[in-house]
């Protein structure tokens, strides 16, 4: 009977863990159009900007430069304002293109080297729990069976090991107090 208890908990528990690892390439799926998004908006705006200085003849550096370097406050702060959208974008086009060339098993590492701390809040805040039915998605769901069986193997040995060393302490005790 125990043994089919802890087998039923250890399928319970690859069950479990396969369709939590299976979310992963929904969410970064969910993550990279998101990041997609910003880095098109991000495009326009530089682009945008990029126009106003070659209307000035000035290269989109210079541009930010005379801003920065401006002596009145309003344009001063303008002009940190386009410094940090064009390092933004750089930052974030570096991501997505990482992202977007990895393979599924170097996906993680692409991810977490270079994620965008809000837009994977916001990513997170709207990702829907689903079973993907790609290869991506099974690779993801048997690392998940592998790392479920893992765990509850693992605890379970610290579990038993725990109560053994429970046994052995009563009987220690049991043994002691019936010797006068």
């Amino acid at each position: 009977m125990k043994e089919k208890i802890v087998k039923a908990f250890e399928i319970i528990t690859v069950i479990i863990c396969a369709l939590l690892f299976a979310q992963f390439p929904l969410f970064v799926n969910e993550y990279q159009l998101r990041l997609g998004g910003h880095v098109d908006e991000l495009t326009y705006q530089v682009s945008l900007m990029r126009d106003a200085a070659k209307q000035s003849s000035k290269d989109l550096e210079e541009y930010i430069s005379k801003f920065v370097t401006s002596k009145d406050e309003d344009f001063e702060r303008q002009g940190q304002i386009m410094f940090a959208m064009s390092k933004r974008l750089e930052a974030l086009s570096n991501a997505y293109d990482s992202l977007r060339n990895s393979s599924a098993l170097s996906r993680p590492f692409a991810y977490f080297l270079n994620a965008d701390p809000q837009i994977s809040k916001n990513a997170l805040s709207h990702h829907r729990l689903g079973i993907p039915i790609t290869f991506e998605g099974a690779i993801y769901a048997i690392m998940g069976c592998f790392f479920g069986l893992f765990v509850f193997r693992g605890f379970y040995r610290m579990f038993e090991r725990g109560i053994d060393a429970w046994q052995s302490r009563r009987r220690k005790q049991i043994g002691t107090q019936e010797k006068p």
